[in-house]
């Protein structure tokens, strides 16, 4: 049965459903043995046009159309410029999911050694596979993979002086990362250098390194005042 069957059968149906509603709508309501027959009679061909609807979108669902030569052209020069096609403003995000779901298979996420680093593997629908690196929140700077080389420099920036504002940017420039956010900022440093100072790695003032003191302790070695020690003359 084609198409073009099913399209007349629901003509036909649509137009029987109208022209029953017309007699029921032109019958007197006084009458009403002859009411009740023409809205049974009503009922009836809308039934029988839902059915020859519901037939119809089953046939086309089971039967697509074959694509024009314009059609495929489209759809080609459409796929050859996917950027274009994702970004326009006409796709809505469920187009872009829907185009995720056709063009890739599944993916496979590993986290690499337990740590913040997540090895990704996609596997598309054509049978290529591309692997790539991501990068997932972690509960506790322990599980960062350069936790070790993290306690080091912070150690070491600490001692030789730096304010918490410039141990940020130092930090963030060597790539150094917190277990929960892109970047450090002054609080995620705050919480790492308490961690470090309840372990004991780094002490509630700097470490000075060999051959400089701090202005009290060169006082008491010297046996002056301290604020002799300090007093800048002008």
């Amino acid at each position: 049965m084609s198409e073009q069957h099913h399209c007349q059968s629901v003509q036909r149906a649509t137009y029987e459903a109208g022209l029953a509603r017309r007699r029921y709508d032109e019958v007197d309501p006084a009458n009403r043995l002859v009411a009740a027959e023409l809205e049974r009679s009503w009922e009836a061909a809308l039934k029988s046009q839902w059915k020859k609807e519901e037939s119809l979108n089953r046939y086309r669902q089971q039967s697509p159309s074959a694509l024009s030569n314009e059609e495929r052209s489209l759809i080609m020069a459409l796929a050859n410029d996917f950027r274009n096609l994702w970004d326009s403003e006409c796709a809505s995000n469920v187009d872009r999911q829907n185009l995720i779901r056709i063009l890739i298979d599944r993916i496979e996420v590993d986290s690499i050694n337990g740590t913040e680093r997540l090895s990704v593997a996609i596997h598309w629908s054509g049978g290529f596979t591309s692997h790539h690196e991501s990068r997932r929140r972690v509960q506790s700077f322990d599980d960062l993979e350069d936790s070790e080389a993290l306690n080091r420099r912070t150690q070491e920036l600490y001692n030789a002086g730096y304010p918490r504002e410039a141990m940020v940017a130092q930090l963030n420039a060597e790539g150094f990362r917190p277990a929960r956010n892109d970047e450090f900022t002054k609080t995620s440093i705050g919480a790492f250098m308490l961690m470090l100072r309840r372990r004991g790695l780094i002490t509630d003032r700097p470490q000075l390194s060999t051959g400089f003191w701090r202005s009290a302790t060169l006082a008491d070695e010297l046996n002056v005042g301290r604020s002799t020690l300090t007093h800048c003359p002008t």
